[in-house]
């Protein structure tokens, strides 16, 4: 098939404008922040490295492959190359640990500080915003954000007892489109990214049996980015509003106290286990703070290997199946 036709589908045309789209606005975001000192360069280089990696990789992996070079502007890719010229190798032979929304939180938490989570929800509106990739309907008009790349639930953990308060760890939803690349994203986090007992709580309620016991005082609140268009203006007006935990969010981490608390509205879930933003962020607290993990009850190492081979021939058979040798 001719390579222009192929580029120019809706759904690989919405992943090169957000991808697009992305990079330019991280980019940007880091060297105000940087100019303003309220991150050192180091970590900045470090954030968008990975970021660029990752977004390289979800192109490399969608059909048709989307490249670099068909997604960034000739300035901005030459300046990309020489400052992170590995970024743009590595994406065809070193696997991401997370998708680059997942990245983009952890660098807004950085900036604005973890205590203060309308600041982070705010932050991550404001880019949002700026990120927003319009989509034409057949009727001429503009509907919402199409972007692509973007998590739509983020969520904080923390846990507090008598003798005080952890910091709030943040997470997001597995930040594309498309089954398989969700799959292989979630696959990816159980294998090298999350904590190894929410990687077993993934097993255990995939398997539908009694998950791991997290110990007592863990809350947990999620926020669902809701898109208001008004009337003739292209640009959305971007909300968060709290929302409850997914019946399989629950099962995964059945004694977490979820604020609002789980309400059983007989909703079917077509995500898997591992989508939701929760995992991220249990998962972040528990690599942290090692005393909670240490409390942690119910997790099987044997069973947890097994597991986690089986999800390897899953991650490859995926790979394989979009042609990425590794």
């Amino acid at each position: 098939m001719n390579r222009y036709v192929e580029l120019n589908s809706k759904i690989t045309q919405t992943l090169v404008k957000s991808s697009k789209i992305f990079i330019e606005k991280v980019f940007n975001f880091v060297v105000s922040v940087v100019k303003n000192k309220k991150l050192i360069w180091k970590r900045g280089e470090c954030y968008l490295t990975e970021i660029l990696h990752s977004i390289f990789f979800i192109g490399f992996i969608h059909r048709p492959k989307i490249y670099p070079e068909e997604v960034l502007q000739e300035e901005l890719g030459l300046i990309l190359r020489n400052k992170f010229p590995d970024a743009f190798q590595m994406y065809k032979t070193e696997l991401p640990s997370r998708p680059p929304y997942s990245v983009l939180l952890d660098l807004v938490v950085e900036v604005t500080g973890d205590q203060n989570v309308s600041a982070v929800l705010d932050k991550l509106l404001e880019l949002n915003a700026d990120m927003h990739v319009p989509t034409l309907q057949e009727d001429g008009t503009v509907c919402g954000n199409d972007f692509s790349l973007a998590s739509t639930v983020v969520s904080y953990t923390y846990f507090q007892n008598a003798h005080g308060k952890t910091r709030n760890y943040f997470g997001a939803s597995v930040s594309c489109r498309g089954e398989k690349a969700r799959q292989i994203f979630i696959d990816l986090s159980c294998i090298k990214t999350w904590n190894q007992n929410v990687a077993f709580a993934v097993y255990l309620a995939s398997n539908d049996q009694e998950s791991i016991r997290l110990p007592q005082k863990i809350y947990s609140t999620a926020y669902h980015m809701y898109n208001n268009p008004p009337s003739g203006i292209a640009r959305p007006i971007q909300t968060y509003h709290q929302i409850r935990p997914c019946l399989k969010c629950v099962k995964c981490f059945p004694n977490i106290e979820f604020f609002p608390p789980y309400k059983n509205n007989s909703k079917v879930i077509h995500w898997e286990y591992g989508n939701c933003a929760e995992y991220e962020a249990v998962s972040k607290l528990l690599n942290t703070e090692s005393w909670v993990n240490d409390r942690v009850e119910g997790t099987d190492l044997t069973s947890l290997q097994v597991f986690l081979q089986e999800r390897k021939h899953r991650l490859a058979e995926n790979l394989g199946n979009n042609q990425y040798e590794f």
